[in-house]
């Protein structure tokens, strides 16, 4: 190869180099574009990262990020990292939003070194409960605990007695509404001048069967907190295998589900026990400030179950824990030691109301 050759490749070199760099002309900056969701839900029982600002660049440019609007003053933002961050844990019951709700309205803006942006508007709710938050136990805490009230104990029921037969249209799990049907009424008077009327369907039979699960009920009422016996007017027993259930003033229980599951697990008392709290419990105090605030306090919750249905499931899940803890010789250490550990102030609640 000759000296020309060589002469014409570093001419070619320097031109490509020349036209890479642009002739000393940089390529027109591009803006940087918000990528990240326009709203979020903050359960007021978590700390931390409420939400996070993030931008990409076409450019590859370092972002700063920022924030603005009616509610921006609730929070503080990395400026780098774009993570916001109440100023003062928010609580639902005390909003601190400018319009005095749950939502907060914000501006999020990502910049460029160029000056170059992007806005949107952001809604964060703040929530009561956790969806997602820590639980204790998979299983209800009826099941956890099968000697917690035992056959034995003491009853406060001091006679029952059947005082008419008759048409009556009544709650049955069977069915999805009210049905009439026939049904045998019993009195059952208890101590401290309580009663509870025990409706029992006749489709059990012989009668003799149907006064014995009568009995059975009522016995088991008795054993239970007079405070919990105050709130209930009447006990259903139907047959079949539907769920016990407590809608407010009444519990309605079904032998087939207590013959094949409740009393094998030996866990009949304690499943009477959660629906007394339905019952008895839930319409006083299930959306009450005390009770409230017990549960955000301990953050946990005790059951899958409590935690997946807070306002419906928690005070009777929490209360037959509660129990647990009452009767710790009767119960796992280990067990009464983590209910104690993680739910305090829920059962410093069902002490402070007198259970």
């Amino acid at each position: 190869m000759n000296d020309n050759f060589y002469s014409y490749f570093k001419v070619l070199l320097l031109s490509a180099v020349l036209s890479g760099c642009g002739s000393g002309e940089d390529l027109p900056n591009e803006k940087p574009v918000l990528t990240s969701p326009e709203e979020a839900v903050f359960p007021q029982t978590r700390t931390g990262t409420v939400y996070t600002i993030v931008g990409l660049d076409p450019d590859g440019d370092k972002l700063s990020y920022s924030i603005s609007g009616p509610d921006a003053s609730s929070f503080l933002v990395d400026q780098f990292t774009g993570e916001l961050s109440f100023r003062v844990a928010p609580n639902v019951d005390d909003p601190g939003s400018i319009d005095g709700d749950n939502f907060y309205f914000i501006d999020v803006t990502v910049e460029d070194p160029s000056s170059e942006s992007d806005t949107k508007m952001v809604i964060v709710e703040v929530s009561r409960y956790d969806p997602d938050g820590p639980y204790l136990f998979d299983d209800g805490t009826a099941f956890l605990g099968p000697d917690t009230i035992a056959a034995l104990d003491p009853s406060i029921l001091e006679s029952i007695a059947l005082t008419a037969t008759e048409i009556r249209t009544v709650p049955d799990k069977r069915y999805p509404n009210d049905v009439a049907t026939e049904v045998y009424i019993f009195e059952a008077l208890y101590g401290q001048s309580l009663a509870v009327e025990i409706v029992v369907n006749t489709q059990i039979k012989p009668f003799a069967q149907a006064e014995q699960q009568a009995e059975l009920y009522a016995k088991i009422l008795g054993q239970l907190d007079p405070m919990l016996i105050q709130g209930i007017n009447t006990v259903f027993i139907h047959p079949g295998d539907p769920l016990f259930s407590g809608p407010v003033g009444s519990i309605i229980a079904h032998i087939g589900r207590a013959e094949t599951d409740y009393i094998p697990r030996g866990v009949l008392e304690e499943v009477m026990a959660h629906e007394a709290i339905h019952a008895s419990i839930d319409p006083l105090y299930w959306n009450a400030g005390p009770w409230v605030r017990a549960q955000k306090s301990d953050v946990n919750f005790v059951t899958k179950y409590s935690r997946d249905f807070p306002e419906r499931e928690d005070l009777a899940e929490s209360y037959v824990s509660y129990l647990m803890v009452k009767k710790a010789n009767r119960n796992s250490p280990s067990l009464v030691k983590r209910i104690q550990e993680d739910i305090p102030n829920r059962i410093q609640f069902f002490k402070n109301i007198g259970l």
